[in-house]
């Protein structure tokens, strides 16, 4: 698998990025194609009736349980394969009857995926018959969707992880896989929330750690807190507090929030618990509880 190059799909961190199918190197029959309407870019990816294949590399800025979709059309039903970095994601991703060859596009086909920070390889390729026409590949990141007013728990572990920041699940007392661990060095969690009315929400983050350390919360890009203070809990992995709270305006739709460290390593962090104010509600404009710890 290559090493380096792809495109960059930084903007991952705050919603969903999408390539072009004809960006896509391309072999045996698959090449590039324009007839018909309705597709985006030069055009579309098209099998030509025989057996073929598209790979793109992308860049992604974290790693994390991605989504795989396409916009594809075809007068058939016919399956493809599926793998990135070199391993078979499915071996029969199935695509339905669109009734058109280059006219009724639809987007489907989702496959969830496990993406690497750095460059990955996506191949798709045919299933021993020709295959859909493609026009774009849509790469969605994992997506906490906020229920109403009502808390909401999105996980740490499902974040997109970058820098140090691993999957880890010693200890006890965490939920769902285990827990975002900066692993003692520099590193972010990035949840991508999908909010139902723009407005204030209240973070209550849910963490552990034998020191005190603070980070940095950076809302949709913007830095909201520099330096938001993580008290000691007397343990990496099992006493989990959740006294830190912090209120930020959230816009309806895709947002992103990342907790970062701040010049050495940080807590572990279970979930952050997510809260509306109400739809319009006025909210303390980023006024932050963090107790007593501070900066180590």
């Amino acid at each position: 698998m290559p090493a380096t190059g792809g495109v960059d799909f930084a903007t991952l961190l705050v919603g969903p990025n999408s390539i072009e199918g004809e960006a896509a190197s391309m072999t045996g029959a698959a090449a590039l194609a324009s007839e018909g309407s309705g597709w985006s870019g030069t055009g579309f990816a098209d099998m030509k009736a025989a057996e073929g294949a598209m790979t793109w590399l992308i860049d992604a800025p974290a790693a994390g349980e991605y989504v795989l979709t396409w916009t594809y059309t075809q007068d058939d039903t016919r399956d493809m394969r599926l793998s990135v970095n070199c391993a078979v994601v499915a071996e029969s991703a199935p695509f339905t009857n669109t009734g058109s060859w280059n006219t009724a596009w639809t987007t489907g086909g989702a496959q969830k995926v496990k993406l690497n920070r750095g460059t990955n390889q996506i191949v798709l390729e045919t299933n021993g018959d020709s295959g859909p026409n493609f026009d774009v590949m849509i790469v969605s990141p994992p997506t906490c969707v906020l229920a109403g007013d009502a808390s909401t728990t999105c996980e740490g572990e499902r974040a997109l992880l970058s820098g140090a920041a691993i999957l880890a699940s010693a200890g006890t007392g965490w939920t769902d896989l285990g827990f975002a661990d900066m692993d003692g060095q520099e590193g972010a969690v990035n949840w991508v929330v999908d909010a139902p009315h723009a407005g204030p929400y209240t973070l209550t983050f849910v963490y552990t750690q034998d020191d005190t350390r603070d980070m940095s919360l950076s809302v949709n890009g913007v830095v909201a807190a520099a330096s938001l203070p993580f008290n000691d809990t007397n343990s990496w992995n099992t006493a989990w507090a959740s006294d830190v709270t912090y209120d930020v305006t959230l816009k309806k739709g895709i947002n992103s929030l990342q907790l970062s460290t701040n010049g050495d390593s940080g807590p572990n962090l279970d979930s952050v618990k997510v809260q509306g104010q109400g739809a319009g509600g006025e909210g303390s404009g980023g006024a932050g509880s963090g107790g007593d710890g501070g900066a180590p």
